[in-house]
């Protein structure tokens, strides 16, 4: 008999949980929870997991049986520094935050943080017409940005997309997105058919504090869905 103040967190097919946290006279109020590089399913006994608006933006739970359509597939880019750990080849990696290997996606250096005239582009080839209505933005860690936050995280942007054989079209347009502070970001649309799934940015983010006069667009990962409800 469970009692009610038991979490039991399991990892993948796991007979035994991997964590087990039993306070038997309450239950457990609100808090948070961070998994991180999770490589196999995390299923979770007796506990209740609410989404919650945070700095800058909102973190959803997903599902682990929703595929993420952007994995392994190729990614071009017009402007990519390919360095140490860094190459345009990491965004669909499926590395979510920064490992030896694989820090990254990140552009050579700009002196202002409007390149409207010049945007950036990074594009996912899903290899395939796909239906597709989310995309998920995972920003640099483990270095800040001056003032706070996250360092180089693109604030003016659209997301592009094509079908195969077909012209891209514009399916949401981002203004100002806030400082993710760390949170990976979604952004839906309406549904469409596509192959091809383009992040174009015209306006950075703050560039890193040892780094000050250099704005980049900088990014862990790049994630494509199609939500379908149960």
């Amino acid at each position: 008999m469970k009692h009610e103040g038991n979490i039991q967190v399991f990892v993948g097919n796991a007979a035994s949980p991997q964590i087990d946290w039993n306070e038997p006279h309450t239950a457990f109020g609100s808090g948070y929870l961070s998994l991180v590089n999770v490589k196999s399913s995390v299923s979770f006994d007796n506990v209740r997991l609410t989404t919650q608006t945070v700095p800058g933006g909102t973190a959803n739970l997903g599902s682990s049986n929703i595929p993420n359509l952007a994995r392994f597939k190729t990614v071009t880019a017009n402007d990519s520094l390919a360095i140490a750990d860094w190459d345009v080849s990491k965004l669909t990696d499926g590395i979510e935050s920064p490992v030896f290997g694989s820090a990254g996606y990140t552009t050579h250096p700009y002196a202002s943080d409007d390149i409207s005239s010049t945007p950036v582009w990074v594009d996912v080839d899903l290899g395939s017409d796909q239906t597709v209505d989310k995309v998920k933005l995972f920003p640099r860690l483990f270095t800040d940005a001056v003032g706070g936050g996250t360092p180089n995280f693109p604030v003016d942007f659209t997301i592009q997309t094509a079908p195969d054989g077909g012209s891209y079209s514009t399916v949401a347009t981002i203004a100002n997105q806030g400082n993710p502070v760390g949170f990976p970001q979604e952004y839906n649309f309406t549904p469409v058919t596509a192959r091809h799934v383009r992040v174009l940015v015209t306006k950075l983010g703050t560039p890193t504090v040892d780094d000050p006069g250099s704005y980049r667009l900088q990014l862990a990962e790049i994630e494509i869905y199609h939500y379908q409800l149960p």
